[in-house]
């Protein structure tokens, strides 16, 4: 059964490893799940969906209209080279189970304006998740709910701290109680 075990797992800029060690599991497991030389079970799906924070089903590989033919990768110099690893699909699914999304007005923390910011809103108990991310956070203010664009910082006593993408974009927050929070997953630009 092909899955998109490897895509999401590249897509968060994992190791091996690091997939091992939020599953529960050994990097040589995962690599022989990803590569279709263990077979995935239902077990391993709820594992690894709770790890990628989707649901089972998008783990599952689908092919269609929303996918595409990676044909290589692009080097500085305009030329795509074209290798074995790159002999696969990328879907255009989005890797998140409560997705939220923005479209920039103006450009902020290195993404240009009219790019969509896609963010998956996690439960608040899994907050941990996003640890040292950009993420989308809402606040309460003056009894309003206002949700900006930062990095999350968790000290060890959880206690969280805001800091701005770019230094244009506000002041750090300290000892924040986010609403809730969305780690960014995802970007699409327009050309």
């Amino acid at each position: 059964m092909a899955t998109r075990i490897r895509e999401l797992r590249r897509r968060r800029g994992w190791t091996l490893q690091d997939v091992a060690r939020r599953t529960g599991t050994t990097a040589q497991t995962i690599q022989r799940l990803e590569t279709g030389k263990m077979s995935v079970s239902t077990d391993w799906l709820d594992r690894l969906a709770n790890t990628f924070g989707t649901h089972p089903a998008d783990l599952l590989a689908a092919p269609g209209r929303n996918a595409a033919h990676l044909i290589g990768t692009l080097d500085p110099h305009g030329l795509v080279r074209r290798t074995t690893a790159d002999a696969e699909t990328v879907s255009m699914d989005i890797p998140a189970e409560n997705a939220v999304a923005v479209r920039l007005a103006a450009p902020v923390g290195g993404h240009r304006r009219d790019t969509l910011l896609i963010a998956n809103k996690l439960p608040p108990e899994d907050i941990a998740n996003a640890h040292n991310r950009d993420a989308l956070v809402a606040l309460s203010v003056s009894g309003k709910e206002v949700v900006l664009l930062r990095r999350v910082i968790l000290a060890p006593d959880g206690a969280v701290t805001l800091v701005p993408c770019t230094s244009a974009s506000g002041d750090v927050r300290y000892g924040i109680a986010p609403c809730w929070v969305a780690p960014l997953v995802m970007r699409i630009e327009y050309l």
